[in-house]
């Protein structure tokens, strides 16, 4: 059985951020896009949160991305070609040592068609042909020119998968490419996939992040608050399985699947925004974490203020 060393402890980052992954062991299969160059970014943070990176390279991903640099940021020997010793097996086989997830991050339209039509010939598809049959979670990040997802066959292919309960971490459309999704994003869904599902099919609501109030077109009033205490609990229900609409005065910047996210500004805008998800959604949970202003101003000035005066009076109300 092929032995896959380790080559130091890594302490300086694992579990830096989080243990949601501990003990966790993930393949990291890379292929032939040029967001392969994002894959020690990537292997990094998954180890921020705890897990064990294994690196699987396509031929094509090799002439991108060396896999020396993923053996220096994983801290795992790169597998870049198969031989007698099985890596497949090693990594997907139906024993009790295999990974808990097979990423695919970055995959290729190439490599998108191959899984779909169980097509085995490089060490990423062959890794996830034996992974499927052994009930491992595969994810799968496309990466490619716009044109190429837009294609038909490309779509299906995707379907295809996303209904073989392969999990979709769909790309970011900007300057006409389907760019990987970011970072953060397969993150979030790596640890979801791997968190027991014990909120499955039920509606979170969740406010968070501060509100803020305008005295004139230009100035407001608010407070220092971040929003990470509503964000983390929105994470948390969202890894959990649950529906999760959140609420904030602040952009999250995020985009997933089975969260709604709505940005507001004062604190009528919040209320509404509550007041409408709880009319149109059976909410099974309201977690109010938002810092909404103590203070609104008794009056608004439709012209910006002068700066030069000497003083203004603001009045507020509670």
């Amino acid at each position: 059985m092929l032995q896959l060393t380790y080559k130091g402890p890594l302490t300086d980052i694992s579990e830096s951020k989080s243990s949601k992954l501990a003990g966790k062991k993930i393949a990291l299969a890379i292929t032939g896009s040029v967001a392969s160059i994002k894959s020690p970014e990537l292997a990094r943070e998954l180890m921020r949160h705890g897990a064990e990176i294994f690196p699987v390279f396509s031929e094509e991903a090799t002439r991108i991305i060396g896999p020396d640099i993923m053996e220096w940021a994983t801290g795992n020997s790169s597998i870049t070609t198969l031989t007698g010793m099985s890596e497949h097996l090693t990594l997907a086989g139906d024993w009790n040592g295999k990974v808990d997830l097979i990423l695919v991050a970055p995959a290729t339209a190439n490599t998108v068609g191959k899984i779909a039509n169980g097509i085995d010939d490089t060490p990423v598809t062959t890794l996830i042909s034996c992974a499927l049959g052994s009930s491992i979670p595969i994810a799968i990040a496309p990466a490619m020119h716009e044109p190429m997802y837009r294609n038909l066959f490309v779509q299906e292919n995707l379907k295809k998968l996303k209904k073989s309960n392969l999990t979709i971490i769909p790309p970011l459309i900007s300057d006409n490419k389907a760019k990987m999704a970011p970072i953060e994003t397969i993150v979030i869904s790596s640890i979801k996939l791997l968190t027991p599902q014990n909120m499955s099919n039920m509606n979170v609501l969740i406010t968070a992040g501060p509100t803020a109030e305008s005295i004139d077109p230009a100035r407001i009033i608010t407070n220092r608050s971040s929003g990470k205490m509503g964000l983390s609990l929105a994470l948390d229900a969202y890894y959990r399985g649950a529906n999760v609409s959140l609420i904030c005065g602040f952009n999250p910047s995020l985009i997933l699947d089975g969260m709604e996210i709505n940005q507001v500004e004062s604190n009528a805008e919040m209320l509404k925004s509550v007041e409408s998800s709880l009319q149109k959604n059976n909410v099974d949970l309201f977690l109010s974490a938002a810092a909404v202003s103590d203070f609104t101003p008794m009056s608004f000035s439709q012209t910006k203020i002068s700066s030069k005066s000497s003083s203004f009076n603001l009045a507020l109300d509670l």
